[in-house]
């Protein structure tokens, strides 16, 4: 197979640099371990925040998929910081975890010259200083002009759970070993990162009458053009034109009977039908915004904090196991305590992963500590004390390519 552009990896950015590429014209394929988890989502299922969500506006203003994805399958919708000045003011929204996979495998496969291929990239061909393909595991051959390396987590991905590591890429993924030796053989230099998860609670284990209550904010913040496009159609007189694109929603449906998503508006045609062709996605499964679902507020306290300090020397991050470096705005509960020994308490966000699962992620503790003390910590928070732990918390560690190998273009050769 010869393609324009391959991308390698199917995360947030790999997502995004496929549908850039086949909107463009390229003859592009997405290559991933699991086609069907694209855009999984295996740690928080949030989108936003500081920082990250200036970078989902300006992804969404080149006509990424990002934002709208995220506004046509969020369950809540928050603005940060509204106590302080805009500058670092933040939009947020937890999505629904399935959901937002879902809607995004169904984008990619309705994407014009996009090609899904399940495979596990193990090398780069390179040949007369230029990029020839990429060799899969099983030995296939992928001719390419250009590759976009969209890794994650995944090269030389190491779990640590206390004292207990395990190769990994995340997300039940495996780890990229090749990759990232075949990487370090064209001379990259790579480093090693660190970042976490929380554990996973039972949503019917939960005490709230402990917690706040953290509604979503009203009206909704969307991040895209099309929710907010769309968010108006549901507030105004509906007109026979917008009752019938109403009607697409609930359902799978195709754009102008070819099955294909357009890149562009079609400027020839009425602004409703206009909406309805270039913007609906091809699964819309609720009105952007309508029935928020609550997050609720803990607190770690004193006793949480003995138990973390009496067992640093078996957490990953402070037993020795872990060199990488962690990255910002994802601090592991061990390094607030030790960071922050004068703090009393900290944060516990008690976020849901969808409207339908079980699964809740308790925001703020992610730890890399072993089972036993997980399940101490966990029951040390008012609210938690009696709360089923489904997964466990872990640290994944993982190599990334020094940014200063990249040109000015953002690219190497």
């Amino acid at each position: 197979s010869t393609y324009d552009v391959i991308v390698v990896g199917g995360g947030h950015a790999g997502c995004e640099a496929a549908l850039a590429a086949a909107r463009m014209g390229m003859q592009t394929a997405l290559i991933t371990m699991r086609p069907d988890k694209a855009a999984n989502m295996p740690c928080n299922p949030s989108i936003g925040g500081i920082a990250k969500s200036h970078l989902v506006f300006e992804v969404d203003a080149l006509g990424g998929e990002i934002g709208r994805n995220t506004d046509l399958t969020g369950i809540q919708f928050r603005v940060l910081n509204t106590r302080k000045g805009p500058a670092v003011q933040a939009n947020r929204v937890q999505c629904d975890k399935k959901v937002y996979n879902e809607r995004m495998c169904s984008v990619l496969r309705h994407t014009s010259n996009l090609e899904l291929v399940e495979g596990n990239v193990v090398r780069l061909d390179i040949g007369n200083d230029a990029i020839r393909g990429v060799v899969l595991a099983d030995g296939t051959h992928i001719t390419t002009k250009a590759v976009v390396i969209c890794a994650g987590t995944s090269l030389r991905g190491t779990i640590h759970i206390g004292e207990e590591t395990t190769p990994g890429g995340g997300g039940d993924l495996p780890a990229a070993n090749d990759l990232s030796l075949s990487l370090q053989s064209l001379g990259l230099r790579t480093a090693r990162l660190k970042t976490g998860t929380p554990p996973r609670l039972h949503r019917d284990s939960i005490d709230y009458d402990l917690l706040a209550l953290q509604p979503g904010t009203e009206p909704p913040p969307f991040f895209s053009w099309t929710a907010k496009r769309l968010n108006g159609m549901f507030h105004v007189e509906h007109t026979p034109e917008i009752a019938e694109i109403l009607q697409m929603f609930h359902v799978e449906h195709s754009t102008k009977n070819t099955g294909k998503m357009p890149a562009e508006p079609d400027s020839n045609l009425p602004a409703h039908r206009s909406l309805s062709t270039a913007y609906l996605p091809s699964l819309m499964p609720w009105e952007p915004g309508a029935n928020q679902v609550p997050c609720y507020l803990g607190h770690t306290t004193g006793e949480t904090h003995r138990i973390i300090r009496e067992n640093l020397d078996r957490s990953s991050l402070y037993g020795g196991q872990i060199s990488g470096t962690g990255v910002r705005y994802c601090p592991s509960v061990e390094d607030k305590i030790v960071k922050f020994p004068d703090k009393p308490q900290h944060h516990v966000f008690v976020e849901p992963e969808g409207r339908d699962t079980e699964l809740i992620y308790p925001n703020g503790i992610s730890n890399s500590l072993p089972r036993d003390v997980q399940e101490k910590m966990v029951h040390s928070i008012p609210g938690l004390q009696s709360a089923e732990i489904l997964q466990w918390a872990y640290a994944i560690e993982y190599d990334f390519v020094d940014p200063t190998e990249l040109l000015p273009t953002l690219e190497t050769k």
